[in-house]
């Protein structure tokens, strides 16, 4: 096991409402897949990806509740997401694709 050099600490909410408010489109998943060969091209060989919002996780699940609205929120736009393909899952083979370790961050 090598030691972490350079951490990508990634909220995938966070990426997500910034991604729409930016561009006002709900990221794709190729999108995703771009910044995570960023992160490698950039020097980072770990990314924390962060499975939990309000609560909730941003993949299904049958041990944890994924997310679906939240009323306090001004940015819904995870469930489209979600809806279109699985974050976390993508998360995984993207980062493995482009050489990076990714760890959960529950």
């Amino acid at each position: 096991m090598r030691i972490p050099l350079l951490i990508m600490n990634m909220d995938f909410f966070d990426w997500v409402s910034s991604h729409h408010g930016h561009r006002g489109v709900v990221p794709t998943e190729q999108a995703f897949r771009d910044f995570v060969q960023l992160c490698a091209d950039k020097g980072f060989d770990t990314m924390f990806f962060r499975t939990s919002v309000a609560g909730r996780v941003c993949y299904p699940s049958q041990v944890m509740t994924p997310f679906g609205r939240e009323y306090r929120l001004d940015s819904n736009y995870l469930r489209d997401v979600m809806d279109q393909w699985n974050p976390l899952e993508v998360a995984i083979d993207a980062c493995r694709k482009s050489g990076l370790n990714v760890y959960a961050w529950v």
